[in-house]
Formats: C-alpha cells, sequence, structure tokens
C-alpha cells in the first residue's frame, strides 16, 4: 500500500518535522491556505488533487487528507478507489493542540480566541500584515486614498472580534516562532497567550490514523460529514470512478 499525504500548507511546519523522524515518511503534498476562504473552491481543489494522486498511483493506495471538515468544504470528497483518511476534526485546530474536538470546543468557549501556529503565521498572517501598502495602492488606484486607507483599517481590523492572540506551541518548534508571534499580536492588537500543543495526534495522522476514535477510514464512494451532535462520520456519495491512465502513464507511473 502506497501512502500520499494531501494537507493544508497551515500543517506544513508540524509535518514536515514529524515525517523527518520518520524511517518511511509518506509522499507529501500541500495546497494553498487561502482555499479555506472558499469552501466550495476548497473542496474542488481538494477533489481535484485526490484525482490526481489516484491517476499517478496505479497500485493500492492510501490518501492521508490533513484537514478537518473546513467549514463544511471537505464534505462531499471522496475517491475512485483509494482508501482516504483524515482526523475527525472540525478543523486543524485540536490536531495542533493534540486533543478532542470536544476538548477544544470546551475551551474555544472560554473567550473568541483566534488560534495560531507557525504555518498560520508563515501563510497567512505574516503575508496579510506585510501587503498592507500593497492593497492600500490597489485600492487607491479604484476609489481613492481616503476610502482605500478605511478599507485597509477595515480590513487590518478583522481580528477585532477576537480577544485573545493564542499561539499554539509545541516543544519540538523551539523558540523560532514567537518573536514574530509576538509581533502579529500586537500588529492585530490583541492580547498575546501561549497553549502547549502536543504533537501525538498529528503523529499518529502521519502513521496511517488507526485509531478509530480519531480518524476516518472512507472506502471509495464514502464522504465525511457531520451528525446533528456534530460528530465527524462517514456517509454514502455517488460513486465516483477514475478515468484509466493511458498505456505509456501507466507504465511509468510509480
Amino acid at each position: 500500500m502506497h501512502t500520499v499525504l494531501l494537507a493544508c500548507e497551515v500543517l506544513r511546519p508540524e509535518l514536515e518535522m514529524l515525517a523527518a523522524k520518520m524511517a518511511d515518511p509518506p509522499e507529501m503534498h500541500f495546497l494553498e491556505q487561502r482555499l479555506h476562504d472558499y469552501p466550495e473552491q476548497l473542496r474542488l481543489r481538494v477533489q481535484a488533487a485526490i484525482d490526481a494522486l489516484e491517476q499517478a498511483h496505479t497500485g493500492d493506495l492510501a490518501i492521508l487528507c490533513g484537514y478537518g471538515l473546513c467549514g463544511r468544504g471537505l464534505c462531499g470528497v471522496s475517491t475512485g478507489r483509494a482508501v482516504l483518511i483524515l482526523p475527525r476534526l472540525h478543523d486543524c485546530i485540536p490536531l495542533l493542540l493534540g486533543e478532542s474536538q470536544a476538548a477544544t470546543n470546551a475551551s474555544s468557549r472560554e473567550g473568541a480566541t483566534f488560534w495560531i501556529s507557525p504555518g498560520w503565521l508563515k501563510y497567512l498572517l505574516i503575508p496579510f500584515y506585510a501587503e498592507s501598502h500593497r492593497r492600500f495602492e490597489l485600492y487607491a488606484q479604484k476609489a481613492g486614498p481616503i476610502k482605500a486607507a478605511r478599507m485597509v483599517r477595515a480590513e487590518n481590523a478583522l481580528l477585532s472580534a477576537y480577544k485573545t492572540f493564542c499561539h499554539i506551541r509545541w516543544p519540538e518548534m523551539g523558540e523560532d516562532w514567537v518573536e514574530e508571534a509576538q509581533r502579529i499580536a500586537g500588529l492585530a492588537n490583541l492580547p498575546y497567550a501561549e497553549r502547549p500543543g502536543r504533537s501525538r495526534y498529528m503523529a499518529e495522522f502521519l502513521a496511517g490514523g488507526k485509531d478509530p476514535e480519531k480518524f476516518l477510514h472512507l472506502a471509495p464512494g464514502e464522504s465525511a460529514d457531520m451528525d446533528a451532535d456534530g460528530l465527524v462520520i462517514a456517509v454514502a456519495c455517488p460513486r465516483r470512478s477514475v478515468v484509466p491512465l493511458p498505456e505509456k502513464s501507466r507504465r511509468a507511473a510509480p
């Protein structure tokens, strides 16, 4: 069984760190974070990536899908012949914290927390604040400088609904991201906090996600969804088929 990882780049720092310690790490592929802003686009891109992986690998295949349901963006995603393995989570925060969805829900109810990690900093927040000047110039061309300034201020205040900027820190990741996390918290005008994360959940995922309480193993024709109690479950969806590879490509595929 060949194993491939397909994940959001937000998880890339932690996944690559864990994979480097494995004797036989999975082949790894990442999609851009910004897809989370558009659940339908996320669904289409993940599905297209799965289809491409099934085309590229002709033998038995397991795809580790490094996503939660992500605003239901993963609902409806399925395979044509591979086993699809994903965490039974609403989003990636419990995976980074190393705890169950219920535990994260309970801690989030204590206040409006904006959770961040090295991947959230690298692929979303640092570029977002670094591009303020470029966004101002773009808006000024269309609406003039006064309106452009208001638009940038409104965008930069998107985190104002939160009460805390909480950095999920894995001991294995060291001190590298602390200064940047504190700087971005200052730009967001939010109090900085830290919470220790644990790598075990993500390490179990990379190792094949064998615990059925934590992971779904979806057969072809199945997808993930959420039941009335908020549990991530397997549901039937129309069985899909993968178009066979041309003979030349089939021989060349790894």
